[in-house]
């Protein structure tokens, strides 16, 4: 799935200068755990941080990377998408939504459970 908002978690850090460490910021990817670490600790080197996110995308994707702070509700774990309420027709499988299949339901009788003897 491409073109979606996958939000980052940005942590403060120190990287190696030319002559001494220099203020930084790790960012770490919420749907994969990629990090890129960024010189400086403003709202340029934030951008610059989610700008290397996109360009550098493990699964090739062009997602648009926010920062976790401005999401606008909870974060969906290993997804890094907002955790939205399942719509009609959407199942959900071990915390993970799946959109329903168009194969026909199997024939025949299923017994779940154990028989009693």
């Amino acid at each position: 799935m491409a073109d979606r908002t996958v939000y980052v978690d940005f942590h403060n850090t120190t990287l190696d200068g030319d002559r001494a460490p220099v203020p930084s910021l790790q960012a770490i990817c919420l749907r994969c755990g990629k990090i890129e670490e960024v010189y400086g600790r403003g709202d340029g080197s934030k951008r610059r941080a989610l700008c290397a996110m996109r360009e550098d995308c493990r699964y090739d994707e062009d997602n648009y990377y926010q920062d976790s702070e401005d999401a606008p509700g909870p974060i969906e774990p290993g997804e890094g998408t907002v955790k939205q309420a399942p719509g009609p027709g959407t199942i959900t499988i071990g915390g993970k939504r799946k959109a329903p299949t168009t194969k026909a339901a199997p024939t025949g009788t299923i017994t779940l459970g154990r028989s009693k003897r």
